[in-house]
């Protein structure tokens, strides 16, 4: 059988005991007797009602069976479900450690902050469990984070997703098509193909964009660091290939190990490492996330 996480924000989590209150006063049924319908306390059910506490999975669906409701009665569009499995672990943990590193901490430094056990920190990190509803929220707010954004596979960020972030950060900043080729020099057939998802733009594209709207390159490519993010010459193209190899070595890593972790040929990560080429978009996103560094770092801005 699938077993699922199911998580509730925090504000959600709040209202829950004043719609289960509401429910039973318009069914017209009293604590006490809701209490021995659902094989629960009157002290527990009275918990839930006055927002001290929060029913588990079970007990949630206890509740809304027997009211004839579903969860989404009582919270809307602010719960999100999870299929507890490998896959899933993964992600959760990639998100955890690229977001903890960004901050600089350390496994037990996070635990403190969440105030959860180091030993289920370290469990998350290494893709063994995932958190419940509180732990899941105390991480969130730690790191400033949504409870949603540590379940965004990276490989939902494809070539579509990067015009969209980039038709919203000119929109947000209110400059034109028309303008981005005034400021970058391309031509107003390739920045419409960037926006619309059709073109993967090579980096001293995405470093001419992200110049021209004083927008770093990881906001434009996905990679969401808590760093803040300077801006980029041609002359700092240059440094990718030696900053590449230096954390490959660091890191006791092969070129041909690398390859089949990121997905790119040898011969393409030899060309990034000899100066020959540079990488586009999607491929710096697959270097960063593997590293667990930020494009900042590989340019030479950190």
């Amino acid at each position: 059988m699938e077993k699922r996480v199911y998580y509730v924000d925090k504000i959600c989590r709040a209202r829950f005991g004043e719609e289960l209150k509401k429910l039973l006063v318009k069914k017209g049924i009293t604590q006490k007797d809701f209490s021995s319908r659902i094989g629960l306390s009157r002290t527990i059910v009275g918990e839930y009602i006055n927002g001290i506490s929060f029913p588990s999975v079970e007990n949630l669906e206890k509740i809304c069976k027997d009211l004839g409701v579903s969860k989404e009665y009582f919270f809307g569009n602010c719960s999100i479900q999870y299929l507890d499995d490998k896959k899933t672990r993964e992600i959760f943990g990639k998100r955890l450690r690229m977001y903890k590193k960004a901050c600089g901490l350390t496994q037990k430094r996070l635990a403190e902050m969440c105030n959860i056990n180091v030993n289920y920190i370290s469990r998350f990190l290494n893709y063994k469990a995932l958190p419940n509803a509180y732990q899941l929220q105390n991480i969130a707010d730690a790191l400033n984070k949504k409870p949603e954004e540590f379940f965004i596979d990276f490989k939902e960020d494809n070539d579509e997703n990067l015009g969209l972030r980039l038709h919203n950060l000119l929109k947000e900043k209110n400059i034109t098509q028309r303008d981005l080729k005034e400021l970058t020099g391309l031509s107003t057939k390739t920045i419409s193909k960037i926006v619309r998802g059709e073109s993967q733009p090579a980096l001293d594209t995405l470093m001419g964009i992200s110049n021209a709207i004083n927008e770093n390159i990881d906001s434009l490519i996905g990679v969401q660091y808590n760093l803040i993010g300077g801006y980029y010459t041609k002359d700092e193209k240059n440094c990718f290939g030696k900053n590449l190899k230096k954390r490959l070595r660091q890191k006791k890593i092969s070129i041909d190990r690398f390859a089949k972790t990121v997905g790119i040929t040898r011969s393409a990560l030899t060309k990034y490492i000899c100066g020959l080429s540079s990488p586009k978009a999607c491929n710096l996103k697959k270097i960063v996330v593997a590293l667990e560094i930020s494009a900042d770092e590989l340019l030479g801005n950190v």
